[in-house]
């Protein structure tokens, strides 16, 4: 019998699926009929009415997942992006995979079109999922990357719904103080800046829900219902793409309702309930069991109708579970076990607090919230455990005495802990205040040895400069003469190069480089550059201007010239035959110079400090001028222009120096400069 009674189970369980997949092909094939009549420029649009109008209801797959499909057939973007957005809306925190897949398609359309918006709003959904699945290391980063893409993108509002995702999850740790004043600054920020009402919404609806402070729900309350009767006034149907004005004015009536549980008044809470059942009923609001039961439940609970509060619970519970809404579940269940120990029945109540602060130990990461919480329902626990232990007689004093051993033991094991986190910590300190002053010595070391080499580079060419030009008055001969000049010439050159590069390396240490942009052809600057640098090449080496495409370049031209004239000199420097190569290359959205010698290389194990300020490599074969300043100069500049530098050397082979530069748009120029 019971055999039968299975096998009818699950055969009518089939034909319901069998039933659900009939109804869904037949709604399909019916769409499909009225599509196939419509002309092709239209279609998309009624699809995507019908995913709108019926957003999170489940028949809102269906419409989704059709416009998600025309949409992609007829590779039209737009669309393509409303439907990610409204499969988002549908599988957030339904399946949490499948929301985070659709997020990853619409990015880049939302980031294209500029619908900043969409973009936000979904990202925010992501921050409350990492939340609640216990995802605590990845929400703050996450919060930091919306916010560097607000920036980027100047949408001030993505950087307030940043903190809105971040609000959000201090709830879900436990942080409700922390979380509250993130809300209302976000919401006062929103005001302030004239941001769309359908924006402001949201963390109005927060500060009512989440307040505990009855004055201010009230206070929120009363501006909900101002924004709702404009809504009306006007003729607004919707605020957004997902909240309509009549879901809105439901929202209104269940927070009122709370709001009076909290003020401990049963007839107010009891009167809204009912102005919501019937609001809810005369505009065909469906799917609104779960929160009419919700009301019901703390309704009953607080007027002490214990019986019809345990029955609603189970219900409650088993829904809260089912649509992975942990905060309404615990919500629950705390006042479920607080019902039970109202009623007498301290071993269930007892089970329920266990499980109560399993659940919650679980969801909540951060260590400190959870030893609170921990000793608050241990609290409560103990309360429970004596009323138990009075009924059980002699057994409970054996109980009582663990729980209380226990409970010992777990305080002198934290207080250990403290003592040893404590010392950890000195030590800690202790160790990183001598590694800065190693570092400090090592800087005024490599400062002061930078200043002596300085001192020495700078008096060599004013010796020549002034000792020559004392020759120079007293020689007669012409030919002299011009020989003594053109050594003041080339000294005073030296002199003027080595003080430019102390000013570049000042300014690059106060981030004051001055970018002047413009359009240049880098085959002709390159060409210069080339006629420039020959005159120098020993005779044993070849000088070699790659063939480069003619490429039409925004970007600092005096810059530039700089960088390559640096490598350029330090090319000539190290190389005595063979040749020096140079040019660049396109690669997608940048450009990459080089410069390519066969001189002496440089030592694998020095290849990481020739960019380090103050250094300069030592060459106990010959003696090299400057001061070692060229490759800090071209690294400092190239980061200020978005750029990098790398090197490849092999010792006795010779090197090759590489920089690339992002390919600008005339547009951005002023941002970039700024920057």
């Amino acid at each position: 019998m019971k055999r039968i009674f299975i096998i009818l189970f699950f055969f009518t369980l089939s034909a319901s699926f069998i039933q659900l997949d009939a109804n869904e092909n037949a709604e399909r094939e019916s769409i499909m009929q009225i599509l196939n009549r419509q002309p092709e420029s239209i279609r998309l649009e009624y699809l995507n009415n019908l995913a709108q109008n019926h957003i999170i209801e489940n028949r809102s797959i269906l419409y989704a997942n059709m416009l998600f499909s025309e949409a992609s057939h007829n590779n039209n973007k737009k669309y393509i992006g409303n439907a990610c957005f409204f499969l988002c809306a549908y599988y957030f925190n339904i399946d949490n995979d499948s929301m985070r897949y659709y997020m990853r398609k619409a990015e880049p359309i939302f980031l294209s079109d500029g619908r900043y918006e969409y973009l936000f709003r979904i990202k925010c959904w992501n921050l409350y999922i990492l939340g609640s699945e216990g995802k605590s290391e990845a929400v703050l980063p996450e919060v930091n990357k919306m916010k560097q893409l607000a920036k980027k993108v100047n949408y001030l509002e993505g950087s307030i719904m940043a903190d809105q995702g971040l609000a959000n999850f201090y709830f879900i740790t436990g942080l409700k103080a922390e979380g509250l004043k993130l809300f209302e600054e976000s919401y006062y920020k929103l005001i302030k800046i004239k941001a769309p009402i359908r924006l402001v919404i949201y963390p109005l609806q927060q500060l009512i829900y989440r307040n505990e402070n009855i004055q201010k729900r009230r206070f929120y309350l009363n501006i909900l219902n101002s924004y709702i009767h404009k809504f009306e006034v006007e003729k607004i149907t919707r605020v957004d793409e997902i909240l309509s004005v009549t879901v809105l004015k439901l929202t209104f009536y269940k927070y009122s309702s709370l709001t009076e549980y909290l003020a401990s008044n049963a007839n107010r809470m009891l009167y809204y309930n009912e102005l919501a059942k019937r609001y809810a009923k005369e505009n065909k609001l469906n799917d609104q069991d779960y929160a009419f039961n919700y009301l019901d439940f703390f309704y009953y609970y607080l007027i002490n109708n214990n019986e019809k509060a345990l029955q609603i619970s189970n219900y409650l519970l088993d829904t809260a579970l089912e649509k992975n809404r942990m905060e309404d579940y615990l919500c629950v269940l705390k006042t479920r076990n607080n019902i039970l120990k109202r009623m007498g029945s301290y071993e269930e109540s007892l089970r329920g607090y266990r499980k109560y602060m399993y659940i919650k130990d679980s969801i909540h990461s951060r260590t400190i919230y959870k030893e609170l919480a921990t000793l608050h329902d241990q609290h409560e626990i103990n309360n429970l455990q004596v009323k138990n232990q009075q009924m059980e007689l002699r057994a409970s004093q054996n109980r009582l005495q663990v729980i209380t051993l226990v409970t010992v033991i777990v305080l002198l094991i934290m207080i250990c802990s403290i003592l040893i986190y404590m010392s950890w910590s000195g030590r800690k300190r202790a160790l990183r205040s001598r590694k800065a002053e190693i570092k400090a010595i090592e800087a005024d070391k490599m400062k002061s040895a930078f200043l002596a080499n300085m001192n020495h580079e700078i008096r060599t060419p004013l010796n020549a400069i002034v000792g020559f030009s004392e020759l120079i008055t007293n020689e007669e001969d012409l030919e002299t003469r011009k020989k003594y000049a053109d050594i003041i010439m080339s000294n005073n050159e030296q002199l003027e190069q080595l003080i430019g590069e102390a000013l570049d390396i000042s300014k690059i240490e106060s981030n004051s480089i001055d970018l002047t942009y413009s359009e240049i052809e880098l085959n002709s600057i390159m060409k210069n550059i080339y006629n420039s640098s020959k005159v120098r090449i020993g005779e044993d080496v070849e000088l070699i201007l790659d063939d480069c495409e003619d490429i039409t370049f925004y970007t600092d031209r005096v810059r530039l010239i700089q960088i390559m004239n640096n490598l350029l000199n330090n090319a000539i420097k190290h190389t005595r035959k063979g040749h020096i190569l140079f040019g660049y290359t396109r690669e997608e959205n940048q450009i990459r110079f080089y410069v390519e010698d066969t001189g002496e290389g440089i030592p694998e194990n020095q290849l990481n400090t020739i960019f380090v300020r103050f250094t300069q490599l030592n060459d106990p074969n010959k003696s090299v001028s400057g001061v070692g300043l060229g490759l800090t100069i071209c690294k400092g500049i190239l980061k200020q222009m978005g750029g990098s530098i790398t090197v490849k050397s092999e010792v006795g082979k010779g090197s090759t120096f590489s920089f690339i530069l992002p390919l600008i748009h005339q547009k951005t120029e002023e941002k970039v400069g700024n920057e």
